[in-house]
């Protein structure tokens, strides 16, 4: 979860609190308690709203390959992977994705967990006009993403597959 996300989700929280005890923390009278729900509404809906740009700015799946461990952050996903929990990693030119059970699909770029007979419940990060796709499967599930050209995929495929001790490679 990017800070955006987390800090908008955190005013939420503080201001919507604030509004549920506004009739019991002052001497108001009616008029100034609806003012100050109205402005205090208003508030929540401007955080609703730098939420949900929050969510949709991290569209492209970024990969940082670290010495121990990846990081993929993506479309509702943020997820590190030491290399020692990879069980396999594959290649793929697509997949059944499934139900999407908390996700976004936007056309280009799809993100979130998805579910389907494959891997049950799993995290995808993907742009759609990108062919290549990496299944990584590890200890915690199951990753399926890509990045912004075939190439690119192929190639953090490819290191990913070499960091990983433990692989069993499944290339298609």
């Amino acid at each position: 979860m990017n800070r955006t996300v987390m800090y908008s989700l955190i005013a939420i929280v503080v201001l919507s609190v604030v509004m549920c005890l506004i009739p019991f923390i002052g001497d108001f009278d009616g008029d100034q308690i609806i003012t100050i729900v109205i402005i205090l509404t208003v508030a929540v809906s401007i955080c609703v709203v730098v939420m949900i740009f929050g969510l949709l700015k991290t569209r492209k799946t970024v990969v940082e390959l670290g010495v121990s461990e990846f990081k993929v952050h993506g479309l509702m996903v943020d997820i590190s992977i030491p290399y020692n929990d990879v069980k396999s990693i594959e290649l793929r030119n697509e997949i059944s994705m499934g139900l999407r059970t908390f996700g976004a699909d936007l056309g280009r770029y799809v993100g979130g967990t998805f579910n389907n007979k494959e891997f049950g419940s799993y995290k995808i990060s993907l742009q759609c006009n990108i062919k290549k796709l990496i299944v990584v499967r590890h200890l915690q599930g199951t990753l399926v993403f890509n990045q912004n050209s075939e190439e690119a995929t192929t190639m953090v495929y490819e290191s990913i597959r070499k960091r990983s001790k433990n692989v069993a490679n499944d290339d298609q």
